[in-house]
């Protein structure tokens, strides 16, 4: 197996475990899960489509920047989660 290939299946492994995730956090805030994309959604998908033009570099760099947005939102969600939960001060 090449290099690319076991990046390949370590992306599919992470977008999977992603979905479960994203999943939960609708249940667990009891809420409705959005069933279809957003802005961000068709943002991060016209940047890879664009790339493709440029060929599979242009295609694996905006996959990565794209990458890189979600785990910036992963670091940010859980403070901004219990920030939520926590009581208001009041005024």
């Amino acid at each position: 197996m090449t290099k690319a290939q076991r990046e390949d299946r370590q992306f599919k492994k992470d977008h999977r475990q992603h979905v479960v995730v994203l999943n939960q956090m609708p249940r667990e805030l009891a809420i409705e899960a959005p069933t279809e994309g957003d802005m961000k959604q068709m943002l991060t998908t016209g940047k890879v489509a664009l790339a493709d033009l440029m060929g599979d570099l242009a295609i694996l760099k905006a996959m990565k920047t794209n990458e890189d947005d979600m785990v910036t939102a992963y670091e940010r969600a859980p403070s901004t989660r219990m920030q939520s939960r926590s009581p208001r001060p009041s005024s």
